[in-house]
């Protein structure tokens, strides 16, 4: 994002026109999803758009809203921008980015690695870096959507990215509880018990802008009747993020080898591991072999 260097980009104030003065690229970047989003509508509105639509563009003209095209919330995987940046010295261009006109910018919808891999060779190699761009033609919603389509395509969101994603959306309110969902990847009873968390915090709810943040500031001010599908979401998020975490500590390590899975879940739940087995077998539809108390094993049909 290119900070402005003039910051009068509105109409001179007078007695009579009290309005704010359109936001700047620069200035929208900085704001939560709902302003940013109305801010954009705004600029959409006043019918002001460039209508060039150059199949290159510097790479200095090109803005970038992480807060709303962004799914991931801006966070970028390093490997993959070294990835592309090598790949670029080797070849005289990447895929076109996807960018959407919006007055006189062009923002990116589509391709941030893509660009942060432009970025860095123009670094490396002090040239001046002009890169191929496809337009997406449409309203802020349907930028919204290809973002969202996109983002499905290319590297996986994590639990986390996505539930911060739904708050945002839910945040912004602007959307149906199925079309934040759809857009976040996540449940519609996920979207609900944010949507439940976000009455409980009031004015305050903007002031989160992580989920599990939001949803421990609710929960200091007292219980929210859940339903029982919003209780199985919230149950459905914490098994996701825990086989993630798990699924990021050992790969395929423990499903490549069950035996050593087992002598593993057998330490770490010691006594309880009868237990566990009982309630794999249960979620399975299985049935295990108990020991008598004589030590001969009763068989038990799976």
């Amino acid at each position: 994002m290119h900070e402005p260097n003039d910051t009068n980009t509105g109409a001179m104030p007078n007695d009579e026109d009290t309005s704010t003065p359109p936001k700047n690229a620069w200035e929208i970047a900085q704001l939560p999803l709902g302003e940013a989003l109305k801010a954009l509508e705004e600029l959409k509105k006043s019918g002001d758009d460039d209508p060039s639509e150059p199949k290159r563009l510097p790479l200095s003209a090109v803005e970038t809203l992480p807060n709303v095209f962004q799914a991931r919330g801006g966070k970028m995987d390093e490997y993959h921008i070294s990835d592309l940046a090598a790949a670029r010295k080797r070849v005289d261009d990447l895929d076109p980015i996807t960018v959407w006109r919006c007055g006189k910018y062009a923002f990116l919808v589509d391709g941030h690695h893509r660009l942060a891999a432009y970025t860095s060779y123009a670094g490396e190699t002090g040239n001046l870096v002009d890169i191929p761009v496809q337009w997406l033609r449409g309203s802020l919603d349907e930028a919204m959507w290809a973002a969202a389509d996109n983002s499905k395509a290319k590297l996986p969101m994590t639990p986390d990215q996505r539930l911060n994603r739904g708050w945002m959306l839910v945040l912004s309110g602007r959307d149906s509880k199925a079309d934040e969902a759809k857009m976040a990847g996540i449940s519609t009873s996920q979207i609900g018990i944010m949507r439940k968390v976000k009455v409980k915090l009031g004015e305050e709810a903007a002031d989160y802008p992580a989920w599990k943040k939001a949803l421990r500031a609710s929960q200091r001010r007292g219980i929210i009747e859940l339903s029982e599908e919003e209780l199985d979401a919230k149950l459905e998020a914490q098994i996701e993020q825990w086989a993630f975490t798990m699924r990021k500590a050992f790969g395929t390590k423990l499903p490549d080898n069950t035996t050593l899975a087992a002598k593993v879940l057998d330490r770490y739940f010691g006594r309880k591991i009868g237990e566990l087995v009982q309630t794999l077998a249960d979620e399975c539809g299985m049935t295990v072999s108990v020991d008598d108390p004589d030590g001969d094993p009763e068989p038990m049909p799976f």
